[in-house]
Formats: C-alpha cells, structure tokens, sequence
C-alpha cells in the first residue's frame, strides 16, 4: 500500500509515521513537510511539500501513486492563526491547502483502478463555540469557527 503523510513531522505525525513504516514498508510511505527536521530521511522516503502549492502536491503522488492519504499538515499553534479572524497563513495553509488535498484525492480518483482513502485531521476549533450550559462538541454540533485554527 502506497501512502503519503502531510505535516508528518508535528506531533501526530511523528507518532503515526513509525507506525505506519512499520505496517506497510519504510518505502511505501512518504513523509512530507514543509520544514524537514534533521535526520527525517533516514527512516524512510521524505519530501518537503507545501500543500498550499497544487503542482508539488501532485508532483509528489506521481512520484510514488498513493493509496492513502493522512492529511495532517496544517499551522497548529492557535496565536498564529488569528484570535478572531483567521490569518492570510492560516487560510492558506489551513484551509486552503486542505481543500488542495482534497481535489488531490478526488484527481486521484479518476486516474487509478482503486480510489485513494484520505483521512483528515481537524480540531473541535471548527464548531462554534461552546456555552457553560452546553460544553461538550460532537459531529452533530454547528460549524463555526472563530479563528483559521
């Protein structure tokens, strides 16, 4: 199974990364990131990829075809995403570079026998804020976030 990983290098991504190695081979996994952290290359297949940018989105996948892909890239640090409007990086990367990841996916769709798999993961931060009376989020809760976070 071919499969690539965004942002692999934050903190989900270093913990899921040795994990998926493991499973299907140091070779069928490509790490990705905007910023390589030293020593990165020597556990596998790495690229730096800004998903803001479609084509090294695309680039990468021709390279090596994918089968599934953990989109995990994305500014995580709340201060730089805006307190009450969201930030030009944030929308870019955030939002946009995910939507970018997306169409990769449904590209892939139409251009390989077998559809690729994506799983996304987000933060509560896109619900709408909750109340004292109300504090819990679920995936029935309102969208609406307050920051690009």
């Amino acid at each position: 199974m071919k499969v690539l990983v965004t942002g692999a290098f934050g903190q989900v991504g270093s913990e899921l990364l040795p994990a998926l190695r493991d499973r299907h081979g140091r070779s069928n996994v490509i790490a990705t990131s905007r910023r390589l952290p030293a020593g990165a290359a020597d556990s596998g297949p790495v690229a730096v990829l800004d998903v803001t940018n479609q084509q090294a989105l695309q680039d990468v996948v021709a390279r090596q075809g994918t089968e599934v892909i953990y989109h995990l890239a994305a500014l995580s640090v709340p201060a730089d995403c805006g307190c009450h409007r969201p930030t030009d990086e944030s929308m870019a990367v955030n939002v946009e570079g995910t939507a970018r990841v997306i169409a990769l996916a449904d590209s892939l769709c139409n251009s390989q026998p077998v559809p690729p798999r994506l799983l996304f993961v987000g933060s509560s931060h896109v619900y709408s804020p909750v109340s004292v009376e109300s504090p819990h989020v679920d995936e029935t809760a309102p969208l609406g976030p307050i920051s690009g976070y």
